[in-house]
């Protein structure tokens, strides 16, 4: 039986072996890009793996919700990981916002999902997360301010999270998730799935970097001998 610092020594392990793989793909990318910023390359990890992740760009991609399209991958939600910065975001339809305050969000809303499983009122209802997330929208630099909040309807069974922009000029941006897709989320925006998802591409994802690297040597020691 594992002991309590026992997981935590796991869990470190893991943490630290996360740090070290996204260190390592940073560094091989930093030989492509250095003097070919405009350029940008995409590799794939296992694509017989749970859960194929990739590198575009200088951004690592876990694919959450997608589908296939002929030959594409059209992504709906996906965890981001900048190589440079090691930071996090949630991709949504194109829009970003902060993995960290999009996990607190789901996971408050999972909480009370299963709290209320037994609630029933033939008013539709509406209840305050008193949280704000901010969003970052296609074509926008800054972030606009997201209030979050959940309906609740027990005659029709609905346990929504609703992301509503804050304050709107024209448009005004609503993001809602349906009852399972919540609990769904909940499961997946977890560091776990990160290192798994990390771990089962690494190898595959660094090999078709390097191999591109190797090119680029290839094709300099050829024109310097000319």
């Amino acid at each position: 039986m594992k002991t309590q610092q026992q997981s935590v020594n796991r869990e470190v392990k893991l943490e630290e072996n996360l740090k070290t793989q996204l260190d390592n793909l940073k560094t091989s990318l930093g030989k492509i890009y250095t003097n070919n910023e405009k350029l940008s390359y995409q590799f794939i990890g296992n694509e017989r793996g749970t859960v194929t992740t990739f590198v575009t760009g200088k951004d690592l991609v876990i694919p959450i919700l997608y589908e296939n399209i002929g030959n594409e991958l059209v992504l709906s939600i996906a965890i981001l990981i900048n190589l440079e910065t090691q930071s996090q975001q949630i991709f949504i339809d194109n829009l970003l916002v902060d993995y960290h305050q999009f996990k607190n969000i789901i996971s408050k809303a999972t909480e009370w999902i299963y709290k209320t499983d037994n609630f029933s009122s033939k008013f539709l209802l509406e209840k305050s997360l008193n949280e704000v997330v901010e969003i970052t929208l296609p074509q926008e630099i800054e972030k606009k301010r997201f209030e979050t909040f959940m309906i609740f309807d027990g005659e029709r069974n609905l346990r929504d999270l609703v992301l509503r922009e804050s304050v709107a000029k024209e448009t005004q941006t609503v993001i809602s998730f349906k009852r399972n897709k919540v609990i769904y989320l909940n499961d997946k925006i977890k560091e776990e799935f990160i290192q798994g998802a990390v771990l089962e591409n690494y190898d595959s994802m660094l090999s078709e970097i390097n191999a591109l690297v190797k090119a680029y040597s290839d094709l300099d020691e050829l024109l310097k001998n000319n």
